[in-house]
């Protein structure tokens, strides 16, 4: 038995669906917190600025694998304690019922998607050093 047959798909998506929706109140709070720097370092020094900047995509980088581990390691893929307390004020039951069940579902329409805008980069950088090679640019 290998490594991929030993993954319970069902129960791996879900734990991306989570770390996905996780993801949007950590990007958005990495993105706050990156706005209020750079409006604290304003326009006197821009080299901070592009640190800072680094710093937050480097941290958006970072968040949602740590966020997998986290939800794949506490057991219980079903809704992780962000979300699931968001979902207990916010969202009513059949809401979080639904959004449980589609979540294997919905990640994979996300990873079909990022493979796709992946596909299209690698033809658009094809076409640029294509277009490279020949003088045409």
């Amino acid at each position: 038995m290998t490594l991929i047959d030993s993954i319970d798909t069902g129960a791996f998506m879900t734990a991306v669906g989570w770390t996905l929706l996780n993801f949007i109140w950590q990007g958005a709070m990495i993105a706050a917190v990156v706005a209020v720097t750079l409006r604290t370092l304003a326009v006197r020094n821009p080299r901070a600025r592009y640190g800072a900047c680094c710093v937050g995509l480097g941290a958006m980088m970072i968040a949602p694998p740590v966020t997998l581990v986290i939800v794949l390691a506490s057991r219980s893929v079903a809704a992780p304690v962000p979300v699931d307390v968001l979902a207990m004020t916010v969202a009513p039951t059949a809401v979080v019922t639904w959004l449980t069940a589609a979540l294997p579902q919905l990640s994979v329409v996300w990873i079909v998607g990022v493979v796709m805008l992946q596909m299209r980069l690698l033809v658009q950088w094809s076409a640029a050093q294509r277009m490279r090679r020949h003088g045409v640019c």
